[in-house]
């Protein structure tokens, strides 16, 4: 599993350099937020476009530890349904058997 710690907000300038992360990555991919403050709708655009790809590649992208506010955009653009979410890096690895 790779993960990817995301220490800037997803904001437009943000997204183009989680863009930039994960163009070239495939398999089971964590996306770290703890240090994301705020979230767009163009970091959820790349979000999206990605886990898309991991899926239709026999991959899997998922999103750790998500403060409260970028939970709840998730929540509320329904991206929780679509992505799956923990707590923190340690549970999505226990999760995707990469303990």
């Amino acid at each position: 599993m790779t993960d990817i710690d995301v220490t800037w907000n997803l904001d437009v300038a943000g997204a183009q350099q989680l863009e930039d992360a994960i163009a070239d990555l495939s398999g089971q991919v964590a996306i770290n937020l703890t240090d994301t403050a705020f979230v767009a709708s163009s970091g959820l655009r790349v979000l999206l476009k990605h886990a898309q790809r991991f899926s239709d590649e026999g991959g899997v992208l998922v999103v750790c530890g998500a403060n409260p506010t970028v939970a709840e955009v998730f929540q509320i653009s329904g991206f929780d349904t679509i992505i799956d979410s923990y707590a923190g890096i340690e549970e999505a690895r226990a999760a995707l058997g990469d303990d």
